[in-house]
């Protein structure tokens, strides 16, 4: 077999295989157990939306959430000298995430990641669910925030690069109904000897 088949062949099993245990929507996404519900505000939306099914980088829970360092409103030039990955908070919309706000799109912090890798970073504010003073963190700019918007009985996909957040607050988080697992129903076998 040649190279190119054989590496078309093992995309298909990988992205084949990749689907498999994860629930689907009729429109192909997956979904999550839970249903983020919220409001949303971007740049190119300024209206407030009401939206479901939201995701940062594809995640509800475990998302990554840098803390700005304490000297971040002195540097000038938006280069991070220390890797902000080093540390970080896990966040999820259940338990701990209320809003999140951009306050500046334009607020985009790099990392030299390596020789030529470039990270880059959004400042946001983050008010949890049991504090009213927001905390500062950094959210990597590569991690898109995936929602549904429902008007009447239309369900559109809308998709948000961070850098375009305004503000994302969360109203509800409501687990989905699981389909109901059919009882088996076990009937003993039984054999009879048949005499001629």
């Amino acid at each position: 077999m040649n190279k190119p088949i054989a590496i078309a062949l093992a995309t298909i099993t990988i992205v084949l295989l990749s689907g498999f245990g994860a629930e689907t929507s009729t429109s192909g996404k997956k979904e999550h157990k839970i249903n983020v519900k919220g409001t949303i505000t971007t740049t190119a939306h300024p209206n407030k939306t009401q939206v479901e099914n939201i995701a940062i980088g594809g995640l509800i829970e475990k998302i990554f959430f840098y803390p700005a360092p304490t000297n971040i409103d002195t540097l000038s030039d938006h280069i991070l000298k220390v890797d902000p990955e080093t540390e970080h908070d896990e966040l999820d919309f259940v338990q701990d995430i209320k809003t999140i706000k951009v306050a500046d799109a334009n607020d985009i912090w790099h990392y030299q990641a390596g020789k030529n890798k470039m990270k880059q970073y959004i400042l946001v504010e983050i008010t949890l669910k049991n504090e009213s003073a927001p905390k500062r963190y950094l959210l990597n700019n590569a991690r898109t925030i995936t929602c549904n918007v429902v008007e009447g009985d239309v369900v559109f996909e809308r998709k948000a690069e961070p850098t375009t957040l305004k503000e994302l607050t969360i109203i509800s988080t409501i687990p989905r109904d699981q389909p109901k697992k059919q009882k088996s129903v076990h009937i003993p076998r039984t054999t009879q000897k048949v005499t001629a």
